[in-house]
């Protein structure tokens, strides 16, 4: 899923474990969009690790990319996932979103 900074031009790609398979887009509601920036200033992702692994198989594999205001970028990937509490908070609220939107 691939979210700009204003919940426009939303694309989402869905592939396995999801009930709907395809490529679709929506906009983001700001109370949503609100949250979700509220998550990841909070979670302090820039100073966050940039891998977090487990030694237990056959779990997800998240890749969370951030690109702030000021151009920086910070990619996370996260198995297991195994990361902070703070990543879970923002996986949580980005999954909400495949149910909370209306896709097309």
């Amino acid at each position: 899923m691939a979210i700009s900074n204003d919940g426009t031009a939303t694309t989402y790609d869905a592939q396995i474990y999801n009930s709907h398979r395809g490529h679709f887009r929506t906009i983001i509601r700001k109370e949503q969009m609100d949250s979700l920036k509220t998550l990841l200033q909070n979670a302090e992702v820039f100073i966050l690790d940039d891998n977090y692994s487990t030694i237990v198989t056959d779990h997800p594999r998240y890749t969370l990319t951030i690109k702030d205001k000021n151009g920086r970028v910070k990619t996370i990937e996260d198995y297991g996932p195994s990361g902070p509490d703070e990543l879970e908070k923002i996986y949580d609220l980005i999954f909400s979103f495949r149910d909370a939107q209306s896709w097309k």
